[in-house]
């Protein structure tokens, strides 16, 4: 029994370690290989997952001939025509996590609306970010649930013949942080974690995975009205958000105060958000915002900043929707070495400057070269 728990234990920590690439240090060709070698030991070892039958041709081709060649593009189509005339229209969106995904994939619900008038929108999500929804006027309703294995459940209990059609947008094989089930997306099982970010950006990927092609659109946020900024916030400042919710995209604390001290110092007002108070500066001109948790008045924040510094997260996608001037840091994500995931102004490069480490992780950006985006973006 003890050899048991402790065999588990083992794999926990493989995946960890494989998930979090802790071996920066190494040349991106060894580190990947590194990383190859842990997670199939993990999944077809330990785990004894079964091997993948993904052709090779999902993985080499260019992101637009492999949209073309995935096996369903109009799956939602051919479900929204086979309900009853009799039946009202529902379509139950599933996107519970994250918060950047959910943000990005926003021009879903406007797009199921214009195609089909008088259809009604209902959201699936996880606990916590309803408050991104919540005020959106095209969703009817927020269904909150608390872990995918519940979300998928629901999705699979919805039925055609009542109106009922599912619009999955989480890929295959994700697998539950909070109780391990992995989520089985039938509608195009080659969209996996492993393939995702080489079908386009966010929205296109994961609009594939439902089997469908939204758009490329700016996301919106719709912003409760009776949310207020602190009155604290100066008139202009400048927006630092230092740490995501994956080490692997983060840069170092190290490097964001001596940005952060070469701003203050030009004039600027730093204020920063997240869960954890990175900056450490006595400035008058910084003001710490990281005990705030409210969505709504993060987004607020984010909407009246003369400029965003990020990394990848999910406020980024929000500034996105504004259409704030923003400095982004980015690296290798796993075995993404080039990707991109913004739709709109992002997307097309507007209002957006990203200082990308195609080499390592993002902790290798330079101070001066994200100094020297910010200076350039804001003139």
């Amino acid at each position: 029994m003890r050899s048991g728990k402790a065999f588990s234990r083992i794999s926990r920590q493989l995946a960890e370690f494989a998930r979090n690439r802790r071996y920066y240090g190494l040349p991106y060709a060894l580190r990947a290989f590194c990383g190859f070698l842990v997670s199939f030991f993990v999944r077809h070892v330990i785990r004894r997952e079964p091997f993948s039958a993904v052709p090779d041709d999902v993985y080499a081709s260019p992101a637009a001939e492999r949209a073309e060649a995935l096996p369903d593009t109009c799956y939602v189509e051919r479900l929204a025509a086979s309900v009853p005339p009799d039946a009202e229209l529902v379509f139950y969106i599933h996107l519970i996590i994250s918060l950047g995904d959910i943000v990005a994939c926003e021009p879903v619900v406007r797009y199921l609306k214009a195609r089909w008038q008088g259809a009604k929108v209902v959201w699936i999500v996880r606990k916590g970010y309803e408050a991104v929804l919540k005020c959106n006027p095209f969703i009817a309703e927020v269904r909150t649930v608390a872990n995918l294995a519940e979300s998928s459940a629901l999705l699979a209990s919805l039925d055609v013949a009542k109106g009922q059609v599912a619009v999955d947008l989480h890929f295959n094989g994700l697998r539950c942080p909070d109780t391990g089930f992995i989520h089985h997306n039938a509608v195009n099982p080659f969209i996996t974690f492993e393939t995702y970010l080489h079908c386009g950006n966010l929205l296109e990927a994961f609009s594939l995975c439902a089997g469908m092609e939204v758009p490329d659109e700016p996301p919106v946020f719709y912003l409760d009205p009776a949310v207020r900024v602190p009155q604290k916030l100066p008139e202009r400042y400048v927006v630092f958000h230092c740490k995501s919710n994956m080490r692997i995209k983060d840069w170092t604390a190290r490097k964001w105060n001596a940005l952060a001290l070469r701003l203050l110092r030009l004039g600027y007002t730093v204020v920063e958000l997240g869960t954890e108070r990175i900056i450490r500066t006595k400035s008058g001109r910084y003001v710490d915002c990281t005990d705030i948790a409210d969505l709504q008045e993060i987004a607020a924040i984010i909407s009246r900043a003369e400029c965003f510094v990020g990394i990848d997260s999910g406020f980024a996608h929000i500034a996105n929707c504004f259409g704030v001037k923003s400095v982004l840091i980015f690296g290798v994500y796993y075995h993404y070495s080039d990707y991109r995931i913004y739709s709109g102004g992002f997307g097309k490069g507007e209002n957006c400057r990203i200082v990308f480490d195609h080499r390592y992780g993002s902790f290798r950006v330079r101070v001066k070269d994200v100094e020297r985006a910010f200076i350039e973006l804001i003139g």
